[in-house]
């Protein structure tokens, strides 16, 4: 009877939260008036580890951040309910086939693409499906939805130290970037109607088989996924789980590179990898075989409590640890407490670890929020078969250290209480970066009490503690890194500054995102957007000079070269002049075909002015590869850059102009000079653009490509990724395999013809600069 009235309970209090959610969809589907999604009241970290050297890292991008951080913490999102009234603001969503006919059990991913990286990386949050109606089929998206998701995306960003733009795109679920993806310029219909056209597509069936040549007729992973694109990248990949060892992958782009992956969750079997090239005939279908014949190397052995007691069906957790990372798999012993674990695909990509972590929660401690744990020195991995550990006896978990302690203070030496301590732990300890590994210790909140002392403890281990004390109305004069344990620091808080002022925007953008940022010369600081009536607040600023700029749809359309804050002889806050744009702008649209006539919906363009920047605007494709882009009135001639055509150049008309690309042979550039590189370090490359390292994130694409390289007799050979000519340079970037450190070597400047020629562009690293990144690694790994 106990259980029963129980249960009720538990049914009551379900029914009253359910009715709390429906109501929270209620009120956001009310029409939304233009948000204030202005930056929170905090300075970023002097140093921005995800884009300071985004071309040789191979450790975790920017968008591998947010996409853990979505993943653990973003509440999950799905269609408003069927009663929700639709709100004018909300995105209606229509999906044509090649051919132009609806297609009705479409499923739409939602995604906050990051501008200022070439690869197509995004932040997944929802995904929708068409309403059930006998109309034509539309998939209606939330307005609220998506400003809740892009305000958590930004906040998120700035937490990790970062401050990113972020773009509404829509693209299929299931399907590759290529086969069908819009990205909302704010151009979209008054109806906020989205068309999505499907280009044509190939099916592709993978097929698993064992060494034996028999199917394997159990649970596996399948993957497609663009070669060189990034693992973490929602629009560069499409998986698909099976249990009947195949699958069929419906929509793939026609005439690309792909890697078919088949993986076994268990970990047993290592994964197979296997280069296509896709049909180029829509509708066709291709087979591609893979085969699971090796077995993953497995770790054995015995687990003791502290008393020599084996651990007998004890569930734990064998973490690899790497200097500030980690990658772990949860196992369980038997009966006499030995354990057998596969090294699967996540352990053996982390490379070879610095220590082994075991450790064990046990039901009867769990209560006391006690842990067994060991930590040993990792021997070397095995390559095949088994390794065993012997006897391993945990003992009490580790804990709480201190890290550091000491006092926050003002300018006058008044302690300051209440003061957010935003902690990282960097390597190598330097001031500023870049850093070869970052991690925000985000465990628990940090503050100092009321007479401004702090003392950080934690469990976290850390080899070299920075601190960012973060207090509205003042900035870091001088952020500290230190070793743990370190005591009574002295950290200086200085009065911040903020700049205001209004925009005044052109009839027809309204539904454009304006966004102002400030930029002191060396970093660019965290955008603000507009309120309501076009105001906008720049805060948490240092004292200097600030150049402000104003992107509309992320072109710059204004720029102020240069304000003053913090000069004794003016104290105030500058407010600026209303920057009226109404007459300012005008709206470029654009209609552009490719070679063969055929709608450019799947690719991005390059728009180049020589009076505002080196990239004027680069626009995502449209409807029929309809591109449209607001730009400064004194632009009247553009030159249109498109990978794998020729320059166009363009002058400005008042209606649409339609395009035809021409076919151009494609750059290669010939790396050479890699001979001294070991087999055991990897080379990736890079083509940026010198005169835009100043430039900030969202003015310009700093990063043209992230190539993949294909070996040849001489050197490697980079084919992608090269479309804009001019000025530019290789960077190279080594890896080492084995202890998964990176060294960037010095980039090399290379000029790009505007006509391709027949030899290949040659160009190799700076004298000396590669032994010296060669010896840099073996230091590291002897650390």
């Amino acid at each position: 009877m106990k259980q029963r009235r129980g249960t009720w309970w538990i049914v009551a209090a379900l029914a009253v939260i359910a009715s709390f959610v429906w109501l929270s969809f209620r009120e956001n589907d009310a029409p939304a008036a233009r948000p204030d999604l202005r930056a929170e009241n905090a300075d970023a970290p002097s140093a921005t580890p995800p884009l300071q050297a985004p071309l040789a890292r191979e450790t975790r991008s920017s968008s591998e951040v947010l996409a853990e951080a979505a993943s653990e913490e973003t509440p999950a999102s799905a269609n408003a309910p069927e009663t929700a009234a639709a709100s004018p603001d909300d995105y209606v969503i229509e999906v044509l086939d090649h051919q132009g006919a609806p297609v009705r059990d479409a499923e739409v991913g939602v995604y906050l693409l990051i501008r200022g990286f070439e690869d197509p990386t995004a932040w997944s949050f929802a995904t929708y499906r068409c309403e059930p109606s006998p109309a034509p089929p539309l998939i209606r998206v939330p307005r609220a939805d998506i400003l809740r998701h892009l305000e958590y995306a930004e906040k998120t960003a700035r937490a990790q130290g970062f401050a990113q733009n972020f773009q509404l795109s829509f693209g299929l679920r299931d399907a590759l970037a290529p086969c069908a993806r819009r990205s909302v310029t704010g151009a979209e219909d008054e109806d906020r109607k989205v068309v999505l056209q499907i280009a044509p597509t190939a099916r592709i069936r993978v097929e698993a088989y064992d060494a034996t040549g028999h199917a394997i007729a159990r649970e596996l992973h399948f993957v497609l996924r663009l070669r060189g694109a990034s693992r973490a990248s929602y629009l560069n990949r499409v998986s698909a789980q099976s249990t009947t060892g195949s699958h069929v992958f419906p929509q793939v782009p026609l005439g690309v590179v792909l890697e078919a992956v088949v993986e076994d969750p268990s970990g047993v079997l290592i994964e197979s990898i296997q280069r296509i090239e896709t049909p180029t005939v829509a509708g066709t279908e291709m087979v591609v075989p893979l085969r699971l014949d090796r077995e993953a190397p497995r770790l054995c052995g015995r687990l003791l409590d502290a008393h020599g007691t084996p651990l007998s069906n004890a569930a734990f957790e064998l973490a690899a640890h790497r200097q500030s990372s980690r990658a772990g798999t949860a196992a369980k012993t038997d009966g006499g407490g030995r354990f057998t674990v596969f090294l699967g695909s996540e352990l053996r990509e982390f490379g070879q670890p610095d220590a082994l972590e075991f450790r064990s929660e046990l039901a009867e401690r769990a209560q006391g929020g006690g842990t067994l744990e060991l930590r040993i020195v990792a021997p070397t991995y095995p390559e095949a078969g088994i390794l065993d550990l012997g006897d391993l006896q945990l003992a009490e978990g580790d804990r709480e250290s201190l890290l550091a302690s000491g006092v926050v203070v003002d300018e006058a030496g008044q302690p300051l209480a209440n003061v957010a301590l935003q902690l990282w732990d960097v390597w190598p300890p330097k001031q500023t970066g870049p850093w070869d590994d970052w991690r925000a210790l985000s465990e628990e909140s940090f503050q100092t009490n009321a007479e401004g002392k702090f003392e950080i403890r934690s469990k976290e281990r850390v080899r070299a503690l920075r601190i960012n004390p973060r207090f509205d109305g003042y900035y870091a004069v001088n952020p500290l890194t230190v070793d743990p344990g370190t005591r009574d620091l002295r950290l200086a808080l200085g009065r911040a500054f903020r700049i205001s002022g209004r925009v005044l925007l052109p009839a027809g953008t309204e539904r454009l995102r304006c966004l102002v940022y400030p930029h002191d010369g060396k970093n660019a600081r965290s955008p603000v957007g507009l309120s309501a009536d076009g105001s906008f607040l720049t805060e948490a600023l240092k004292p200097g000079s600030y150049r402000i700029d104003v992107l509309l749809d992320h072109a710059v359309m204004h720029r102020v070269p240069a304000v003053a804050v913090g000069d004794p002889a003016q104290p105030n806050d500058p407010r600026l002049n209303p920057l009226d744009l109404r007459d300012a702008l005008r709206r470029w649209s654009l209609r552009v075909l490719g070679p063969s006539g055929e709608p450019w919906i799947s690719r991005s363009i390059y728009l180049l002015s020589a009076t505002l920047s080196p990239i004027t605007a680069s626009p995502l494709p449209e409807t029929g590869g309809r591109f449209r882009v607001w730009l400064p009135r004194e632009i009247t001639q553009l030159r249109l850059i498109a990978e794998g055509t020729q320059p166009t150049s363009l002058t400005w008309a008042e209606n649409e102009q339609v395009v035809q690309l021409t076919a151009a042979s494609t750059h290669r550039i010939l790396i050479t000079g890699l001979d001294g590189v070991p087999s055991d370090v990897s080379v990736s490359f890079g083509i940026t653009a010198p005169a835009w390292e100043d430039a900030d994130p969202a003015d310009v694409i700093r990063v043209l490509a992230i190539a993949p390289a294909k070996s040849v007799q001489n050197g490697m050979i980079l084919e992608r990724g090269i479309p804009l000519p001019g000025r530019t340079s290789v960077s190279f970037g080594l890896r080492s395999l084995l202890a998964d450190h990176s060294v960037v070597l010095p980039p090399v400047a290379l000029d790009i013809p505007e006509v391709p020629s027949a030899e290949p562009l040659r160009v190799a690293p700076a004298p000396g600069t590669l032994e010296n990144a060669l010896a840099e690694l073996r230091r590291r790994a002897q650390r």
